[in-house]
């Protein structure tokens, strides 16, 4: 008789609270589609079977295969072999360190789906197998080591995704138009917790009010203050999960004016809230969250 598999889902999460980033380390089996969506960015992996997803189109991941998935954006998933293994890095923009990249490290997950980074050479496949197995490994077994290796291992794939990128199509124009809203990326990274009006955030871009609402929409496929307010969010998620404050405490300080107003945007942009969000944690229903 075959020997049944077992099935394993572990959700980590790194020790540093300046850092946020989650890791999904799982051997599941064959099943239906599941909606997904998270508040953070996504870079994932396949070491074993076949995994299915929907963002745009449909594609089938393969061991070696890498997705990357910007903030907040909805898709599907399933595992459509008997059983498969995957890893999924799911991180906010201030837990990278920018100095290790070529370029924007932030124009791999922007640009639209058909055009963000695959892993085509034999070479670079083994390499991220590699990586991704031994947090994968780290992770199921709880070893000591493993915080570690999850900030090392995040790094080390998106590096090796950048290097390997020649970037988006028309990379010219779409690189102008991003270093032109860049300045407001960066300055929202910058002060969590503060509400940036769109006004000044056109003002630090240099950029007329109409013009940066524009290239915003273009390229983050949302108004700038949609994107505020999403941003908080997921800041406010964080606190919930990593620390004791009061829903109202961590109301006033990521962005929102009371604890009633948190409660809408995350009846709004989660589905449930924040008490029940702290309660469930980030595997709350069937998608993963953050």
């Amino acid at each position: 008789m075959p020997e049944t598999p077992t099935y394993v889902q572990v959700f980590e999460r790194a020790q540093d609270p300046e850092r946020p980033i989650w890791v999904y380390a799982a051997r599941l089996g064959a099943g239906d589609w599941s909606p997904d969506r998270h508040m953070t960015m996504e870079i994932g992996m396949v070491l074993d079977g076949r995994h299915d997803s929907r963002l745009d189109g449909g594609s089938t991941w393969w061991p070696g295969d890498i997705w990357l998935r910007d903030m907040w954006e909805p898709h599907e998933w399933r595992i459509s072999s008997p059983t498969a293994e995957i890893l999924s890095f799911m991180f906010m923009p201030e837990a990278i360190d920018r100095r290790l990249f070529q370029r924007d490290w932030r124009e791999m997950f922007i640009v639209p789906v058909s055009q963000r980074p695959r892993v085509t050479e034999s070479k670079v496949r083994d390499a991220v197998l590699r990586v991704a197995s031994e947090v994968w490994r780290a992770i199921i077994e709880q070893t000591p080591s493993r915080y570690a290796l999850i900030y090392l291992g995040l790094h080390r794939l998106l590096v090796e995704m950048d290097c390997h990128w020649s970037g988006p199509v028309k990379g010219a124009e779409w690189r102008d138009h991003f270093a032109r809203i860049r300045p407001a990326l960066e300055l929202v990274d910058s002060h969590p917790g503060e509400r940036i009006s769109a006004a000044h955030a056109a003002h630090i871009c240099g950029l007329s009010r109409s013009h940066f609402d524009a290239l915003f929409r273009e390229l983050i496929k949302m108004p700038f203050g949609r994107y505020m307010t999403r941003t908080c969010v997921g800041l406010a998620c964080q606190q919930l999960l990593w620390t004791d404050l009061s829903v109202e405490v961590i109301a006033r300080t990521t962005g929102f004016v009371d604890a009633s107003h948190l409660h809408r945007n995350f009846v709004r942009f989660l589905g449930c809230t924040p008490a029940q969000y702290r309660r469930s944690g980030p595997m709350r229903g069937t998608g993963l969250l953050p």
